[in-house]
């Protein structure tokens, strides 16, 4: 988020589901390019990689993070951000 700009980082802090808005805009492929770049800054800071360092990726297929509640509440899930599951029903 904070690759997207000050005004799209603040929205986002505000309004979760502003992040449907962003990704419109910058493309929903665009999210996993914004997500390397932690990891590249990482390693011309220090040298080594991130992951080297005790950083733990997510692996595809693991459980989610947060609360389970919302994760199996599709009513909830809409109530709390529906411009986000509109694009994902």
């Amino acid at each position: 988020m904070v690759a997207t700009g000050h005004e799209s980082f603040t929205a986002f802090r505000d309004d979760p589901d502003t992040l449907a808005d962003i990704l419109d805009r910058l493309g929903w492929d665009s999210a996993e390019v914004f997500g390397a770049v932690s990891a590249e800054v990482y390693r011309e800071a220090t040298g080594r990689e991130i992951w080297d360092d005790g950083a733990t990726p997510i692996e595809p297929g693991s459980p989610p993070i947060g609360s389970a509640e919302i994760v199996h509440d599709r009513v909830l899930q809409q109530q709390r951000f529906p411009r986000l599951t509109a694009r994902h029903s």
